[in-house]
């Protein structure tokens, strides 16, 4: 399936009758406007502005001009669908995809993957000056290896939900309400594209049904307890509703970061794995330290861990705590010796509890690594941490390529 990169597809519900444009006032929803985009804003969406107003329109690249349809009108800014591409941008690519504006998954299949790295390191930026008020920071986001394959930020995804509804079985529209029966996805690696295909020919069946491979790219069956993932060297046994990361290949490349900053600190006597889920950086990282402690409120997580961590480092000196991180960090810190001590902190979207935090600044470990998928958050915790800790550097691991989310990892270490 292809499409003009010129003329975008207006999802039904957005599909209002034009209305009179009247300049006294800001269009309604339904008027058909034009507006030159100056910026890609964080979600992807392109940033104009028309008679002061911000306007936000999806599938747009700085440069161009773009008539599009109102479909939302708040006080201070409007979103408009685009209809037609009037100026594009040199920049501007074919997606690969046939379902792309459509489907809500991505954001920059029409922007080159070079491009969409930088888009991200400059929206991260941006966050960490508005809401982190933090200047000057090195922030980039490194490519992966190109022996990999994965160099324009396809095939990647190891796990998706498919939904049903009313006999169509897919993915979400950006409505939320519809779904779109999927005929390929190639964001997704091969082996799971294959299994969203055979989902798809089935209308009928669970109104939502999350499918997974593993490293190997074979099917993860809803009736195995666990499964195998092979990563950066080690071997990972994952419980069937554990976490693990979307694209292995950049979890890999996030524990090659992760070790790069840590070989070179001073003094590795303790590393605390907060939110550590089943292991991936206690077990990779651990033989840098004298001894690793694994924080996570899942217990089959945990237990998970714990095997890991015999089977791929016998020797280690390693302990778990199956609980939440807010309460066991501020006794673990309080017994160990602060001066010689790291944490990794990969919290769930929503960011760090305001407790950990609280915690870091009154305990003082040296060295803080914080990953984050939502910049905004990690920014608002950076604000605060920064009252103590140095940000040293930020990096982007492009752990979901084409869509808008952005995963960071934050290097922090204890002010002089």
């Amino acid at each position: 399936m292809s499409q003009d990169p010129n003329t975008l597809r207006i999802p039904t519900r957005w599909r209002n009758t034009p209305m009179a444009f009247d300049k006294t006032q800001a269009p309604a929803p339904g008027s058909i406007i034009d507006v030159e985009i100056t910026d890609i804003g964080f979600g992807g969406d392109g940033v104009g502005r028309l008679d002061g107003m911000a306007v936000f329109v999806p599938y747009t690249l700085p440069g161009e001009t773009v008539r599009a349809r109102v479909f939302e009108r708040k006080r201070r800014f409007l979103k408009a669908w685009p209809k037609e591409i009037l100026t594009p941008s040199p920049d501007r690519i074919q997606a690969r995809c046939g379902h792309y504006q459509l489907c809500a998954g991505c954001a920059y299949q029409h922007i080159p993957y070079v491009r969409e790295r930088e888009i991200k390191a400059d929206q991260v930026r941006q966050l960490l000056q508005r809401i982190g008020h933090l200047e000057g920071i090195p922030i980039s986001c490194a490519p992966l290896p190109d022996a990999l394959g994965l160099e324009d930020g396809y095939h990647y995804r190891n796990r998706v939900t498919v939904h049903r509804l009313r006999r169509q079985c897919g993915f979400f529209k950006h409505d939320n309400h519809q779904v779109l029966t999927i005929e390929e996805c190639p964001i997704s690696a091969p082996g799971l594209q294959e299994l969203i295909l055979d989902e798809a020919r089935h209308p009928e069946g669970l109104p939502r049904v999350d499918l997974r491979i593993d490293s190997a790219g074979q099917p993860v069956s809803q009736a195995q307890a666990w499964f195998q993932v092979d990563c950066h060297g080690h071997t990972y046994r994952v419980p069937l509703e554990s976490f693990f990361q979307t694209h292995f290949a950049a979890a890999a490349q996030m524990i090659d970061l992760l070790e790069g900053w840590m070989s070179d600190l001073s003094k590795r006597n303790l590393l605390i794995d907060g939110y550590g889920g089943v292991g991936l950086f206690s077990v990779a990282l651990g033989q840098l330290f004298s001894k690793t402690i694994l924080v996570e409120l899942d217990r089959n997580a945990v237990e998970a861990a714990q095997l890991n961590m015999r089977t791929n480092r016998p020797e280690s000196a390693f302990s778990t705590h199956a609980a939440p991180l807010e309460t066991t960090l501020s006794s673990l810190l309080r017994s160990h010796d602060t001066n010689a001590t790291s944490v990794i902190l990969d919290p769930p979207r929503v960011g760090l509890q305001p407790q950990v935090i609280d915690i870091l600044l009154a305990r003082t470990p040296q060295n803080v690594f914080y990953i984050s998928c939502d910049p905004s958050k990690l920014a608002r915790d950076l604000a605060r941490l920064n009252t103590r800790y140095l940000v040293k550097s930020v990096q982007l691991v492009d752990m979901f390529p084409r869509t808008a989310h952005i995963e960071s990892i934050a290097f922090l270490e204890l002010k002089a």
